[in-house]
């Protein structure tokens, strides 16, 4: 996984140069920290994270340049270090309020166990789903644990007969609660109207046509399929720390009833 990571920071860094982003709350490399695999680092404190605040995150990065970029860009390109308040780019008033921090730097003594927990729930899920067939529990990649925020199952469409919106459905006459196309709600974000409608800012198609940039960028349905084709086949269970063995089973049988039901 590091090296696979580092190959892709090295191919786009040679073709578009600047730095790398990765939003890594959600999987850790057992062997590498994700906070070394790129330049910046994020991580989402909203409601269904690991640890949360209600909303905000964090950044992280080991360089003393961008840290100062990042400070800048969360708080108006205001300078708080005795300098004169002297804007040099347009930047959002991101602050996180002292409450909100208070509340998330409480939880970090918890996290490892947290995390922990999930991880043995997440395995349990795995375990009794890849036994039903027609139903393909989230792949992990070797070398990698998944901290499972949210469990994404995928349904086989060559051995059941509905997609994941029925089969939630029924999942959930069974009391097992679900959601079919949780993320991005439930489209590849190049489908939002903001990138098929070019609206980024009222009045102008900027930055996707622009003479200045040299851009004309257009997002059209099956630019990814597969990632479009995930949607049709996916749909998410919440995991929490506080979960029994016992619910993580109820889980494994609720699927294993609706899948039988609906098997070809």
């Amino acid at each position: 996984m590091q090296k696979g990571i580092s190959s892709v920071k090295h191919s786009l860094q040679n073709e578009h140069p600047g730095e790398v982003v990765l939003d890594v709350w959600g999987w850790q490399s057992m062997t590498h920290g994700c906070r070394s695999m790129g330049d910046i680092s994020t991580f989402s404190l909203n409601h269904f994270k690991q640890i949360t605040c209600g909303s905000g995150g964090m950044v992280m990065t080991n360089r003393d340049d961008l840290e100062e970029r990042v400070r800048l860009f969360v708080d108006k390109c205001y300078f708080r270090d005795g300098r004169k308040r002297n804007p040099y780019f347009l930047a959002p008033n991101y602050q996180m309020t002292e409450l909100q921090g208070a509340v998330a730097i409480a939880q970090f003594g918890k996290l490892e166990s947290i995390i922990k927990r999930r991880e043995e729930l997440g395995t349990r899920l795995k375990n009794g789903l890849q036994q039903i067939e027609g139903i393909i529990p989230h792949y992990v990649p070797e070398g990698c644990n998944h901290t499972c925020f949210l469990y994404t199952v995928r349904i086989d469409k060559n051995r059941i007969t509905v997609g994941p919106v029925e089969f939630g459905k029924a999942l959930a006459a069974e009391g097992i609660p679900n959601e079919p196309n949780k993320v991005t709600g439930g489209m590849a974000t190049y489908k939002y109207d903001i990138f098929k409608n070019r609206s980024a800012f009222p009045g102008t198609q900027f930055p996707f046509v622009s003479k200045d940039l040299d851009s004309n960028v257009e997002y059209k349905d099956g630019d990814c399929p597969e990632a479009e084709k995930a949607f049709e086949e996916t749909f998410n269970f919440s995991i929490n720390e506080f979960y029994a063995d016992g619910d993580i089973d109820d889980m494994i049988e609720g699927v294993r009833k609706v899948a039988d039901y609906y098997r070809k």
